[in-house]
């Protein structure tokens, strides 16, 4: 079993809403790359008020352009092609049964199906107020799906005293990943890898053992197999940004061929803005499994940013 861990969390701003100023930052460096266990659904329905579009979208998505895709999702429906052709056309609407169906052919989880039914909802209603019902609905599931800590599978959190400690400097986290790799399971190693002392180092695992986040084997440390959650609201959560955001600063005097950096202050449309939000997270989901599926064999960060620089 590999070591896993997840001391990160995704903050991408708000969405869905003419131009205004947006900053992208993305920073890469080789400094830590323990065991990320991401679960991070696209989301890429939230960022859709129209149902049809949104289903036109996946199948476009698909390989080949979604060739097939259509029939075999009316064979699901138990409906005829055409019908299911004219409402992606937006001449016809899907009856709540259909919608359900379509809920359970595309694998959408309960927050994601509720906001797909409320979408056929809102598109069937046949007045203004009754719209207007059905809109606050889905802004407020719209406004659920920013909050990432539902996009990130949370095992481990820490006491409060604890957390106070593992977050106030990148060493903590960065140790901890590192005795996953086989190189890396003494204190000598680790500090020389770290470029800490090996006092800084002794410390560190002390804590990590005492904290239950690693075990002694004697000869070597090693990772429990625990994910470490931080919620957006402690205090500690900009404290734990900053930390590796600084980190990155400072690898930048030590760069090396493999490491890469990304900024890019930017104008564009609230809705290319939820949809960049939306690659992202489908990015990060796909970087978290090929992640957990590689041998851990150096250490590296991944910080992301997408914010609107204006208020």
């Amino acid at each position: 079993m590999k070591s896993l861990a997840c001391d990160f969390k995704v903050n991408l701003g708000q969405a869905l809403v003419p131009r205004y100023h947006y900053l992208v930052n993305v920073q890469s460096f080789d400094l830590l790359n323990g065991k990320l266990q991401v679960s991070v659904r696209t989301m890429k329905i939230y960022t859709f008020q129209d149902y049809k579009a949104f289903l036109r979208d996946h199948v476009q998505s698909l390989p080949k352009g979604g060739r097939g895709e259509s029939l075999k999702m009316a064979r699901y429906l138990r409906v005829h092609p055409t019908m299911l052709s004219q409402i992606l056309a937006g001449e016809k609407d899907f009856s709540l049964e259909h919608a359900q169906k379509v809920c359970e052919y595309l694998h959408l989880d309960e927050d994601e199906a509720r906001y797909f039914v409320l979408l056929v909802l809102w598109a069937r209603a046949g007045s203004v107020d009754l719209r207007t019902h059905f809109e606050k609905q889905i802004q407020e599931l719209r406004e659920r799906s920013l909050k990432t800590e539902k996009q990130i599978k949370k095992h481990r959190k820490l006491s409060s005293e604890d957390a106070s400690r593992f977050y106030s400097n990148w060493k903590y986290s960065a140790t901890r990943l590192a005795v996953g790799i086989k190189d890396l399971r003494t204190v000598p190693d680790l500090a020389r890898y770290l470029n800490v002392t090996e006092r800084e180092v002794g410390i560190v695992l002390r804590f990590l053992m005492e904290a239950g986040l690693i075990r002694d084997k004697h000869e070597w440390f090693e990772a429990v197999d625990d994910v470490t959650f931080i919620d957006a609201d402690s205090p500690l959560y900009s404290l734990h940004h900053l930390n590796w955001r600084v980190r990155a600063v400072e690898s930048n005097t030590e760069r090396r061929k493999q490491d890469y950096t990304f900024t890019s202050p930017m104008t564009l449309s609230r809705e290319t803005f939820a949809e960049i939000r939306s690659l992202l997270l489908s990015q990060i989901k796909v970087i978290g499994e090929k992640v957990v599926e590689s041998p851990s064999e150096m250490l590296a960060c991944l910080n992301i940013d997408l914010f609107e620089v204006g208020r």
